[in-house]
């Protein structure tokens, strides 16, 4: 059986964090159901627009200013395009 696309996942993800939101807002004994909403909705479309990228084969990380050649990176970690980007 092929390997999925390296997409996938984060559709996976982004279909997960949509449906937390989701749990989040309707229960009844949450008591930050809006807030919990707007945090995992904006991550949800976060990893969508991700899946996008790494399906349409767009180069979505940030490159360093002094060294193009070298990836940004912050506590070790490559800096990646957020949703106003």
């Amino acid at each position: 059986m092929p390997r999925k696309p390296r997409w996938q996942n984060n559709l996976a993800t982004a279909r997960e964090e949509a449906t937390l939101a989701a749990r989040l807002y309707n229960d009844p004994l949450e008591p930050r159901c809006l807030e919990s909403f707007i945090v995992h909705m904006h991550l949800a479309w976060l990893y969508l627009l991700h899946a996008t990228f790494i399906r349409d084969g767009v180069d979505f990380r940030y490159r360093d200013i002094d060294h193009p050649h070298l990836l940004a990176r912050i506590d070790g970690e490559v800096k990646l395009w957020g949703l106003s980007k």
